[in-house]
Parts: C-alpha cells; sequence; structure tokens
C-alpha cells in the first residue's frame, strides 16, 4: 500500500472529527468546552491541509495554518482567563446574569477586554474578514 492510500483511509476519520466539532460548538455553553471542541476541529483541519506528505506546498501551508492557529489560541485563552479573572465563571449563560447587574468600570473594562480577546481568537481561528489572509 502506498502513502497516497494510506492517507486517503485517514481523510475520513479528520473529516469525522471537524464535523463532530462543529456540531459541538453548536450546543457548547461554556468558554472552555467551546475552547476545547474548536481545538479538536482545528487539529483536524491542520492534518487535512498536510494531507500531501510529500508536496513542500502542503507541508508549508499547514505549518503557517498551524503557526496561526496556535496565535489565535493563546488570544482565545488569554480571553477567558481575563474573564474568569474577573467574575470566577466561565458558563456563558452565568456570565451574561453576572454582566446584567455588575455596573463596576474596572469589571466592565476587564469583562470587554477578555471578550474582545476571545471574539478577536475565534474570527482568526475561523478565517473570518478581515483576518482571513
Amino acid at each position: 500500500m502506498d502513502d497516497e492510500n494510506a492517507m486517503s483511509v485517514e481523510m475520513p476519520i479528520f473529516l469525522f472529527y471537524v464535523l463532530l466539532g462543529s456540531t459541538m460548538l453548536v450546543v457548547s455553553n461554556d468558554f472552555f468546552f467551546a475552547f476545547m471542541v474548536v481545538e479538536l476541529q482545528s487539529f483536524s483541519l491542520y492534518l487535512l491541509v498536510a494531507g500531501h506528505k510529500y508536496s513542500n506546498l502542503s507541508m508549508e501551508a499547514a505549518l503557517k495554518y498551524f503557526i496561526l492557529g496556535s496565535y489565535s489560541s493563546a488570544l482565545i485563552l488569554l480571553g477567558i482567563s481575563l474573564i474568569y479573572f474577573s467574575l470566577g465563571e466561565t458558563s456563558i449563560l452565568k456570565i451574561a446574569a453576572i454582566l446584567a447587574y455588575t455596573h463596576a468600570p474596572v469589571t466592565k473594562f476587564i469583562n470587554n477586554l477578555g471578550l474582545l480577546l476571545v471574539i478577536l481568537g475565534f474570527f482568526f481561528k475561523f478565517g473570518s474578514f478581515p483576518f482571513h489572509s
């Protein structure tokens, strides 16, 4: 069995993990669970990009995608840690309930900064405009 056929056997497994990550992201209601699901999806996509083992372009694209993905993961984790630092909670519904009754300006600033970092990290991770290039 040559290497191209061996990779074609692995492709459906990687595609299954991408679909599993996409469907689990829809039902996530916690920041850490959403982060773990997105990372499951991202690792599978890294392996799909690097599917052609002997192509230099495929390996270069996978490496660049991995570096950009690790940068966006760092942004997401920093944002989640800022939100957890200020509120002590990672559940999205509980955070919304706490923020509805919190009026301290320092807490609002830290939460807004954390939420901005999480959103920017997800935009990088999903390749949304203007972070797609």
